[in-house]
């Protein structure tokens, strides 16, 4: 399989998800890029799967190696009943989710972007990550809480 203009492009948008800094991003691209024009021997099944799973490996050893303070989470807050609200139907300013964005951790911002921008199924990125799907279903559960909480707050 060739690496086409929009494969690229998703695999940028991914990767700025991931690292929130689009120099960054350019560089988890061209190497994983590089690492499977030099793999094209090997058989690789699903050659997307593989590019974005190369640029989520590299992400973190990068983080890994450079993280030298402590990892302050996203404050909760109190309980909020969403009701019938769902993650489709919250309207959020850019301001908004751009705060929120700086504030959710890797493998949320991971999460959001497969399954909101991307449209993957909650066990679609399950097998991609080689975990359970209930385990994907709560991270979006917990995402919601916290779009829903921002959401409230701002109104």
């Amino acid at each position: 399989m060739t690496i086409d203009r929009p494969m690229l492009q998703r695999l940028f948008r991914y990767a700025v998800a991931l690292t929130r800094d689009e120099d960054h991003a350019y560089g988890l691209v061209q190497h994983a890029v590089e690492r499977y024009l030099s793999a094209t021997g090997s058989a690789i099944a699903s050659p997307p799967s593989w590019l974005r799973a190369t640029i989520r490996n590299r992400f973190i050893d990068e983080h890994r190696r450079t993280q030298r303070y402590e990892h302050v989470p996203y404050e909760e807050g109190s309980v909020v009943d969403l009701g019938t609200q769902s993650l489709e139907h919250l309207v959020m300013t850019a301001q908004q989710l751009a705060v929120l964005w700086q504030q959710l951790d890797a493998e949320d911002r991971e999460i959001l972007y497969l399954w909101a921008v991307e449209g993957y199924s909650a066990s679609e990125i399950a097998s991609e990550w080689a975990v359970s799907r209930s385990m994907v279903l709560s991270r979006i559960h917990r995402l919601r809480k916290r779009l829903a909480l921002a959401e409230g707050g701002a109104a």
